[in-house]
């Protein structure tokens, strides 16, 4: 018996030992749910959507946005109970004053402290008591995108207990900012000389900067150049361009955009600029000259831009004065019957430089020329009202001018002797016009030689003695008070036995005819016809010699035939 019960109650002992097993595992499991349990679990919500710890999509700078935050107390006893949540907004958030609430019955404490906002609910009777979930929320808004943290902090009798941080990303609906360009780009409405422009950007962005472009176009809108796309992580940046191969004049337009990580563009920034690559056409006009002065018109042309200020000349005492198109060229000081020679230098817009170079004739000293008569002159001492003066380049090419009585135009006739040119100064004057006949009487001089001339009618002059003609004057029209005249540079050699200085007039009107009006030409009376004339006596006789001599001999030979 005794070994039985010594059996039995091994067996019982047996058996009290796994029920000990059991209840030890029950408390084991009961202990560690209890500790699994006794967590505080954080989640933010929008509307019933459970947006777990993150919130993206839905935050937009400067845009009020409600964050619903729950926080559940798994907690299985009292002593777990949270008696306050510590919400901890980022620096750039803005907390809407009055926007808190909760869904927690009784009195519930609220206030907001520190420089980054911390909203603070709390209740000693219990904010979240266990096995509990309450909701905390608040309206805040964002001034900066970007991703950020809100951290939740709950706390039980004995301090802060759990913490939980929630990621928000805000996004950016601001476009790039404070384009502007910058360092060697050149300024709006500026004139460049060269094949290509070079800009420098810089961009502000409150997010990240991902794209910029740079178009340019001419005003047939074609696009010149490359576009350029930049990538870019950063919130301010600098940018470069330069568009080449820029040969074609005319006016172009460059436009930047810029895009942000959130597709915000800014086309706001655009820039005109010329491209000029023609230097302007100067032109130099007839003097207006005395014995002493001249006053030369200079008419300058650009056929893309305009003048840019004053022209310049190469003779220090000479001086330009005006602006834009028409200008004038002014000298004084100078001597009587001498030549000058001019180069006038003028910049369009762009810095493109065209020039001109002309030589004039002040008036011949006096202001009158006075000699003797010769062959093909004549005495004058006439006393002008007016002169005028033509550069070489205009002599040479034929100019046309109306003056009139006692007005003239000094022009620069040049003689080559051997390699060396010279160039004097000569003239052609209106002395008189007479109305009742339409002629005018013109003198050509240094060595004066006057002529009547008419409409229509064109003389050569030999001013320089050399047997050549260099002046040709062709009188186009006459009124009662003017006379219009080509007069124009010629290298003509004189007919041979030409005397004086003058050729035939040539009438170019309807139905007239060629006729001499120089009184200095050959007449009836000159060693010239006398010469002719015996000529013709001695043609004539020799012509009546032969005759008698042929009669003669015919006669001879008849009579011959007779006596046979």
């Amino acid at each position: 018996m005794v070994g039985k019960e010594r059996g039995l109650v091994h067996v019982q002992s047996g058996k009290i030992s796994h029920g000990y097993l059991f209840v030890l595992a029950l408390i084991f499991l009961l202990a560690a749910v209890y500790v699994v349990d006794a967590f505080h679990i954080v989640r933010v919500f929008s509307g019933a959507s459970n947006l777990g710890t993150n919130i993206t999509g839905r935050v937009v700078e400067d845009v009020a946005f409600q964050y619903n935050i729950s926080v559940n107390n798994t907690a299985l006893t009292a002593d777990q109970n949270i008696t306050a949540v510590n919400i901890t907004l980022p620096s750039t958030f803005t907390f809407i004053v009055n926007s808190n609430a909760s869904n927690v019955s009784g009195v519930v404490g609220f206030n907001v402290s520190g420089t980054s906002a911390v909203l603070r609910w709390n209740s000693t009777n219990g904010l979240v008591t266990n096995v509990t979930l309450n909701y905390f929320w608040f309206n805040a808004t964002a001034s900066e995108p970007g991703n950020y943290n809100i951290t939740v902090t709950t706390l039980n009798a004995t301090g802060p207990f759990n913490t939980t941080n929630i990621s928000v990303t805000v996004n950016d609906t601001t476009v790039p900012s404070n384009l502007a360009f910058q360092g060697q780009t050149p300024a709006n409405a500026s004139f460049i000389s060269g094949n290509s422009i070079f800009a420098n950007l810089s961009i502000n962005d409150n997010g990240v900067i991902t794209q910029v472009n740079g178009y340019l176009i001419n005003a047939t809108g074609s696009i010149n150049g490359s576009n350029i796309s930049f990538f870019q992580s950063s919130l301010n940046a600098n940018y470069t361009f330069n568009f080449s191969g820029l040969t074609a004049d005319g006016i172009y337009f460059l436009n930047v955009s810029a895009n942000d990580s959130f597709n915000n563009i800014n086309v706001s920034l655009t820039r005109t600029f010329t491209i000029d690559h023609t230097a302007p056409t100067v032109s130099l006009g007839t003097a207006t000259a005395t014995t002493s002065t001249f006053s030369i018109p200079v008419t300058i042309t650009d056929s893309t831009t305009t003048i840019n200020g004053t022209c310049t000349v190469d003779r220090g005492a000479a001086g330009v004065v005006g602006t834009g198109g028409s200008q004038t060229l002014n000298e004084s000081s100078l001597t009587c019957g001498t030549s000058y020679t001019y180069t006038v230098t003028c910049l369009d817009q762009a810095g493109n430089s065209g020039n001109k170079q002309a030589t004039y004739s002040t008036d011949s000293c006096g202001g009158s020329t006075k000699s003797s008569g010769s062959s093909g002159s004549a005495s004058s001492t006439s006393t002008w009202s007016a002169s005028y003066s033509v550069s070489s380049e205009q002599f040479t090419a034929g100019f046309t001018r109306t003056l009139n009585a006692k007005e003239r135009t000094t022009i620069p006739v040049s003689t080559t002797t051997g390699t060396a040119t010279t160039t004097a100064t000569h003239t052609v004057g209106i002395l008189s016009i007479d109305s009742s006949s339409l002629k005018a009487t013109l003198e050509i001089a240094s060595t004066p030689q006057q002529v009547v001339m008419g409409q229509g009618e064109t003389k050569k002059f030999d001013v320089t003695n050399d047997n050549y003609y260099d002046v040709q004057v062709t009188v186009n029209t006459i009124t009662s008070t003017q006379v219009n005249m080509t007069v124009k540079a010629v290298h003509d050699l004189m007919p041979a036995g030409s005397t004086g200085g003058t050729s035939n007039s040539t009438s170019t009107s309807s139905g007239s005819s060629t006729s001499n009006t120089n009184t200095n030409e050959t007449s009836p009376s000159s060693p010239e016809s006398k010469k002719l004339s015996t000529t013709i006596f001695w043609i004539i006789g020799i012509i009546v010699v032969l005759i008698i001599v042929v009669v003669f001999f015919l006669r001879k030979q008849q009579k011959s035939k007779g006596y046979r």
